[in-house]
């Protein structure tokens, strides 16, 4: 009999063990749990900032924000322009003279 009471006595304290052991884990699982929900949500917000930039670079609102110091389109044809102007002013006439020698 003493020895069926020493085998239940091992039984429950290695039931004990094992109930911390249990507990332990949930106690990681929950704080894992935690971590995982903190990533999403950082993911989440991130992944919205990044929609919101690239609204701002190519949607309707990124032609409201003009550089000033950007030149217009318009402007650099006007140039361009001026430029082919100028060098079909050139004069229609030219004398040109030389010499050469007979053969």
């Amino acid at each position: 009999m003493s020895d069926a009471k020493a085998q239940l006595q091992s039984l429950f304290a290695e039931n004990e063990k094992l109930k911390c052991r249990v507990n332990k884990r949930d106690e990681e699982n929950e704080s894992l749990k935690f971590s995982v929900n903190e990533r999403d949500q950082e993911i989440e917000g991130l992944r919205e900032r990044i929609q919101d930039l690239l609204r701002r670079l190519y949607g309707r609102k990124s032609e409201r924000f003009e550089d000033p110091n950007q030149t217009s389109l318009l402007e650099l044809l006007n140039w361009a322009e001026e430029q082919v102007s100028k060098e079909e002013k050139a004069p229609e006439r030219e004398s040109i003279s030389y010499t050469r020698k007979r053969p």
